[in-house]
């Protein structure tokens, strides 16, 4: 299994990235020295995972949300589909 999850860094960014050991990862993220991205903005709590049964779909999803407004990350996390399918048809 592959997980692509969204994390909530202290300055409000959302962190998006991929792993194939979700409770390994948050560790790593929830202690502020363990990987680059805590070191420099604290530590991360995890705020949404999806879950693939292969590396390549959980790249392109984790593509996919990377390009994704704040907004609509954030539409994601509360599994607003209504607000996800509004924001989708922004030009932005």
């Amino acid at each position: 299994m592959h997980y692509v999850y969204l994390l909530k860094m202290n300055d409000g960014c959302l962190y998006t990235g991929v792993t194939n050991n979700l409770a390994r990862r948050q560790s790593q993220h929830g202690h502020a020295s363990s990987t680059r991205t805590t070191r420099f903005f604290g530590e991360a709590p995890m705020l949404y995972h999806e879950e693939f049964g292969d590396l390549k779909s959980a790249l392109k999803r984790e593509h996919q949300i990377k390009k994704w407004s704040h907004a609509k990350k954030i539409a994601l996390v509360h599994e607003d589909l209504l607000q996800l399918k509004r924001l989708a048809k922004r030009k932005v």
